[in-house]
């Protein structure tokens, strides 16, 4: 099977492209007793393991293809050239069997633990990549926190848009009202923005799920950023979730309203309205 593959490639090896039409005959006239279309085509294990291969390229955020992995590594782009793909898997397999070889003989593996699971746990293997966050950090699209501007336009949306991208920055965090699982005043690790509409199914249900991490999380703080116009419903919900009430509450609120329109009745909870991310139009 390699030594077939080796001669249909052979002839395009310092190509950048095959040409169907070349493997095609190649096929008919090596293997005449076999359909071309049941081996490549629609619905075929070849057309099968394509499209698979696809989708991981494309849910795992590795990038394009080629990519090699062995044993969960992805191997380095620079690596996997003709001329040094020998010697770089040959380190590669070496490194790994040393981090294995210790991790046997500390007995941190053995033969009751699954070994692609094992790996898959170690702190420099990452199990799934996110191609959202990849993309925002090659596109350099980023907030600018380097500004000390102290903002002191009140809520007016026409001040507000003659800013500078680092002054909107410094106005937004000023008016931050984080909702935290906990009261305790500490320290948050990990915060998380969600530009959403509460006007629509999707926006609630984004923030649902929100909520639901939240909830298992206490090194996690939320905050809303909320797209003008908002219906009076809307504006309600968002206005109280800046109230820091326990995520539970906000919960219960957004099941019954997450498959309906934003209806008053579902979602006032009467109160005070704290200040939130929020600017009127003047």
């Amino acid at each position: 099977m390699v030594g077939s593959c080796l001669r249909v490639i052979e002839p395009y090896r310092t190509h950048d492209t095959i040409d169907p039409f070349y493997i095609k005959n190649w096929f008919e006239a090596n293997y005449v007793d076999v359909d071309y279309q049941d081996v490549f085509g629609p619905h075929s294990s070849y057309d099968e393991g394509r499209t698979n291969g696809r989708d991981f390229l494309e849910q795992s955020a590795l990038g394009d293809a080629p990519k090699v992995l062995l044993n969960g590594y992805v191997l380095d782009d620079s690596g996997i050239i003709v001329e040094k793909f020998e010697e770089n898997l040959m380190l590669e397999v070496m490194r790994i069997t040393h981090e294995l070889q210790e991790a046997v003989m500390q007995g941190k593996l053995h033969d009751r633990l699954n070994v692609e699971n094992w790996i898959m746990e170690q702190k420099d293997v990452v199990p799934r990549y996110n191609k959202h966050i990849l993309r925002t950090i090659s596109q350099k699209n980023i907030l600018d926190f380097t500004n000390v501007f102290e903002c002191e336009i009140g809520s007016s949306l026409s001040d507000f848009i003659r800013l500078e991208e680092s002054e909107k920055t410094q106005c937004i965090t000023k008016r931050m009202r984080y909702i935290k699982k906990t009261d305790v005043d500490n320290t948050m690790p990990l915060t998380l923005w969600i530009a959403v509409d509460l006007d629509t199914v999707h926006g609630r249900q984004m923030v649902y799920n929100a909520l639901k991490f939240l909830k298992r999380s206490k090194k996690t703080r939320i905050e809303l950023l909320r797209p003008l116009p908002m219906r009076v419903a809307s504006r309600a919900l968002s206005e109280h979730m800046c109230e820091n009430r326990p995520p539970e509450l906000i919960i219960q609120t957004l099941k019954a309203s997450s498959t309906h329109s934003c209806q008053p009745d579902k979602i006032a909870w009467g109160g005070k309205a704290s200040e939130g991310v929020f600017f009127t139009e003047s």
